[in-house]
This record gives C-alpha cells, sequence and structure tokens, in this order.
C-alpha cells in the first residue's frame, strides 16, 4: 500500500516553550516552529486515523549553521503516549519513524533533548482501508415481517455510527429507500434489522449497510419474497367419483 502522508490539523503547547507552532503543518519545509526551552513538549493533534508511521523534517542552528538534531517522539493511542523514537533526526530531511504496529492514532508530540530543534514539518501516515460489508440471506420470512442479516468485516480504522438493512421492490436499494437502522459505535460483527410492515407476497431486494466516516458502505444485494395467506372454500361439482376443490390466495 501506497504511503498516504496527511497532516495535523491542530497543536498544543502545554507548557508555552514554542512559537509559531502552526508552521509545522502549513505544508511548507521553508517555514518552522520554535522550542525556546530544552525537554518541552509540543503537541500535533488531528482526527483519529489508522496509522504505522510519523515523519518529520527538521533541524538546528544551535553551535551555528544547520544539523542535525536530536528529538525525542511519541504517538498517542490505547489512551496512553507512546515513545517511538529518541535520537539523532538528519539535517533537513524527511525522516520516517514507525510505531511498530498499525494504531488508531490521534496525536503525536516531540521535544528536542539535546539542542533547541526547529520543526519545519510533522506528518502522520493514513493507512486507513474502505470499510466492507457483507449482505447474508434474509430469514424469519414471514407475511409482512422478515429478518435483514448483515455483517462489518472491516471498519477500516473507524467504527460505524450506524448500521442496518435498506430494502425496496425494484432492485438497487440504497438508504434513499426503506431502511431499518440502529445508531451506535459498532465495530466488526454480524448484526440483524427486522423490517416490518411489509406487504405480503411481494418481493424485495436488500441490502446490508453501515454508516461510517468514510461514508456509507453497502453489501451486496439479496431478495426474498414474503409469505402469502390461502384460504380454503367449500367444495364444488361434487359427484360420485369427483369433487372440485376450491382456494383463495387472498
Amino acid at each position: 500500500m501506497a504511503d498516504n502522508w496527511v497532516k495535523p490539523t491542530s497543536s498544543n503547547d502545554p507548557d508555552s516553550a514554542w512559537t509559531n507552532e502552526a508552521n509545522a503543518y502549513d505544508g511548507n519545509t521553508a517555514t518552522y516552529a520554535i522550542n525556546g526551552t530544552i525537554n518541552k513538549y509540543v503537541e500535533y493533534l488531528r482526527a483519529s486515523i489508522l496509522c504505522d508511521k510519523i515523519r518529520v523534517y527538521a533541524t538546528t542552528t544551535e553551535g551555528g549553521g544547520y544539523a542535525a538534531v536530536d528529538l525525542s517522539i511519541d504517538v498517542y493511542y490505547g489512551a496512553a503516549w507512546h515513545n517511538i523514537y529518541s535520537g539523532e533526526i538528519a539535517d533537513r530531511t524527511w525522516v520516517e519513524k514507525t510505531i511498530g504496529s498499525n494504531q488508531i492514532v490521534t496525536k503525536v508530540r516531540i521535544k528536542g533533548t539535546v539542542l533547541l530543534p526547529w520543526l519545519f514539518e510533522v506528518e502522520f501516515n493514513n493507512i486507513s482501508v474502505a470499510p466492507t460489508v457483507t449482505t447474508q440471506a434474509v430469514s424469519a420470512i414471514a407475511l409482512e415481517t422478515a429478518t435483514g442479516n448483515g455483517n462489518i468485516t472491516d471498519t477500516g480504522g473507524q467504527n460505524a455510527t450506524k448500521r442496518g438493512v435498506c430494502y425496496n421492490t425494484t432492485g438497487s436499494p440504497t438508504t434513499a429507500d426503506d431502511v431499518f437502522e440502529e445508531n451506535g459505535d459498532f465495530g466488526t460483527g454480524a448484526f440483524t434489522a427486522s423490517m416490518t410492515g411489509l406487504a405480503g407476497g411481494t418481493k424485495y431486494y436488500v441490502k446490508a449497510y453501515a454508516i461510517t466516516p468514510a461514508g456509507t458502505i453497502y453489501g451486496s444485494e439479496v431478495s426474498f419474497t414474503t409469505g402469502v395467506v390461502v384460504t380454503t372454500q367449500s367444495p364444488t361439482d361434487v359427484l360420485p367419483t369427483t369433487i372440485t376443490g376450491n382456494g383463495n390466495i387472498t
């Protein structure tokens, strides 16, 4: 999978030790955030993404001229900070540091540990994949009710906020048609949706779906036909050896 580098959307300077913090995510490697006090973090934040590495573009000017700089880089996931690197970063070069696994990340923090750094840019590698949903056969089919079945098989790194089934009588249903859905915070797993108020003896087309930050994701289409009611009437044309039975699909 190709890298997909994305920028922070905001910053936090908990010790007020940095200036021009926004320069580190303006897309310009000629502007920089400056650390005025050694061993003081600046934090860079964005909406949660599935991430496997961070990259930075930095330098120091202490001692005269540009030089490599020692940085400590922490990433926030699983409700805690995790250090992914402490050591030298090459002068004004994009340097990538891996997290060690794929994690849902919301922020990174960086500080200089030996000399005061200039931080030109910092970016997250977004490896989120498209969510996937499957549709299973409809079950418990009755005259006016049935149970739709779906499964979120991959969240793409961000849980769904809605899941359910959409249906119609013409094919290729979407959420613009009739739906039965539930709201919540849904990861992977199977789910059901009770469809009620259906017409008897009618063919319906159904898709399971989930709504995530990536959009509305549909499963494949399945179909089913609701039940019918049959009544039996009195026989007619009764003869010694023959008889006519009578019924009615109502």
